[in-house]
């Protein structure tokens, strides 16, 4: 065999690896969610089978969930230095690398996750600012999550209007869910979602911020006495991002199915959720928690609090530099749609 079609047999042969069923590569993806959490179960897990599917497996994965390589805070640090080459982004925990990201977890910025999803898609594709933090960070986003509206899980009695939230120890994530208590006249404790059963259990606080889907993921169902059904106090967002690096190297092929699979398991996850958040209301009663609803005038009073927060976060935000006002605004609108 000559020297020309020597060459050209192996220029072949790496064509058909590259792009054929003859390619693989696997790709570790890690996060702090346990594997029951709605996000990994109806979220991460449908994404990876998704995508197997859609290349014959020319592309696996290797799931690490339960913090077993990276936990929430460490998520961005763990992909840019190699630790995992996809993670879940729990926006909350990453503001001060992601502040615009922390406009979709606001106060009364929707209620049901197929909304929020969509508009958060919207602003993630969009090349706007929210897209462009990931990024800087060098990732690149592959499934949007916002949980329903966060309700309050208490061990007491029903906070069921704002006097009520005077004095309560709440346990909230950092950034605009700490302003939010603020606001209320609650006394805001940060602390990590996995921390909570043990801080309620102590008493360290009294009432948690949170989505029922995780408040029950937690435990907090054999601590809690009464939950609100009809409140919007922020979210909580999980982006499922690769690195970008990684991202660009593959095909465009490959980046088509993890982008599709991303598409279609996220509106799949935001209707399972709202699904099961009104699910959980029947468990919950029939386990003898009290569930409340705020009359309308505590709504509206509440609301009016609440206003504060996201004019409050974005001054922050635009005192640094940032063009939050733009950024929410646009935001909104793709929310209203």
């Amino acid at each position: 065999m000559n020297f020309i079609k020597w060459t050209g047999l192996i220029a072949a042969t790496a064509a058909g690896l590259a792009g054929g069923s003859a390619y693989a590569e696997s790709f570790n993806v890690a996060h702090g969610y346990p594997p029951t959490h709605p996000v990994v179960a109806q979220g991460i897990v449908p994404w990876m089978a998704c995508v197997e599917e859609k290349t014959g497996n020319a592309i696996t994965f290797i799931h690490f969930p339960s913090g077993q390589i990276t936990s929430h805070n460490a998520a961005i640090d763990s992909v840019n230095s190699g630790v995992t080459d996809i993670a879940a982004i729990i926006t909350g925990y990453v503001s001060s690398q992601m502040p615009l990201n922390g406009i979709p977890l606001l106060p009364d910025m929707g209620t049901e996750a197929v909304d929020m999803v969509a508009a958060y898609r919207k602003a993630g594709d969009a090349g706007a600012a929210i897209a462009q933090e990931f990024t800087a960070n060098k990732l690149h986003p592959l499934l949007f999550n916002l949980q329903p509206a966060y309700q309050v899980m208490s061990s007491g009695a029903p906070a069921d209007t704002l006097a009520k939230f005077s004095g309560l120890k709440a346990r909230v994530s950092a950034g605009s869910p700490s302003l939010m208590a603020t606001a209320l006249g609650a006394i805001p404790v940060e602390m990590s979602t996995s921390d909570m059963y043990i801080a309620m259990q102590r008493g360290t606080v009294d009432a948690a911020f949170i989505a029922m889907a995780s408040g029950k993921t937690y435990g907090l169902p054999e601590l809690v006495k009464s939950v609100s059904t009809n409140g919007s106090f922020g979210s909580g967002a999980a982006v499922l991002s690769i690195n970008l690096d990684k991202y660009n190297a593959l095909s465009d092929e490959f980046k088509a199915a993890f982008d599709d699979c991303g598409r279609q398991v996220e509106v799949d996850l935001a209707l399972y959720m709202d699904k099961e958040n009104v699910a959980l209301q029947t468990e919950f009663a029939e386990s003898g928690i009290t569930l409340f609803e705020f009359a309308p005038e505590e709504l509206e009073a509440i609301s009016s609090k609440l206003s504060v927060v996201a004019d409050d976060y974005i001054k922050r935000l635009e005192d640094r530099g940032i063009a939050a006002r733009e950024t929410f605004d646009a935001y909104r609108e793709g929310l209203a749609q």
